[in-house]
């Protein structure tokens, strides 16, 4: 993901602390398995999604966010909820969603924003981040400590994996600490494909 994008996430967001409240357990294992699963699949290319020129390009991407358990789009709700700073993720992108007690779940494809997103839509007591976490690691991602920092309202963690043919990944989990007060933005993922050429930190 652009350091710019970050940045002027950074700058938007503001306000108070929060108050943590127990996460939801299905809902953590969902952010992990769409983030570290479906978005991995689309950036390896198991998961097949269809470039702009394609004449059935709605079709195949209905059928593609369907297919991974998601419903195609986003309703009015969530569109609200993303307030500024999320529509920034979402701009253009080909879209899913999924509703949960605690929040609401949002898959972004492509767009403005390279990569895979995945975004979550909840009260500011709801803590899944180290849950989350925990079900990456799980899941052969591997966290890189050296790449964890606050930056202003937002905490980083970092995760890495290769495919099978070695080509190496990075997913950046993204915490709002401080929400803004006309967003419901709580957390997102970034996963994407490392280019060739990019120095890795010692280790991975």
């Amino acid at each position: 993901m652009r350091l710019a994008f970050c940045l002027s996430l950074i700058v938007a967001i503001s306000g108070g602390p929060l108050v943590a409240a127990p996460p939801s357990d299905e809902m953590a294992r969902s952010i992990a398995d769409l983030s570290g699963k479906s978005c991995f699949g689309i950036a390896a290319g198991t998961i097949e999604m269809p470039t702009v020129a394609d004449p059935n390009a709605l079709d195949k991407s209905v059928k593609a966010i369907e297919g991974i358990g998601l419903n195609y789009g986003v309703n009015d709700s969530m569109m609200k909820g993303l307030g500024r700073p999320g529509l920034a993720l979402i701009s253009q992108a080909t879209m899913g969603s999924k509703s949960f007690e605690q929040g609401e779940v949002v898959l972004a494809v492509g767009g403005r924003q390279l990569g895979c997103r995945v975004i979550l839509l909840s009260e500011p007591t709801v803590n899944i981040t180290d849950a989350i976490s925990t079900q990456l690691s799980r899941a052969d991602w591997k966290p890189v400590p050296s790449m964890t920092a606050m930056r202003g309202a937002i905490e980083r963690r970092a995760f890495f994996r290769r495919d099978g043919k070695g080509n190496p990944y990075l997913m950046n989990l993204m915490t709002i600490t401080s929400p803004a007060p006309d967003s419901k933005l709580r957390m997102f993922t970034t996963t994407i494909r490392i280019p060739s050429g990019v120095q890795l930190p010692e280790g991975l």
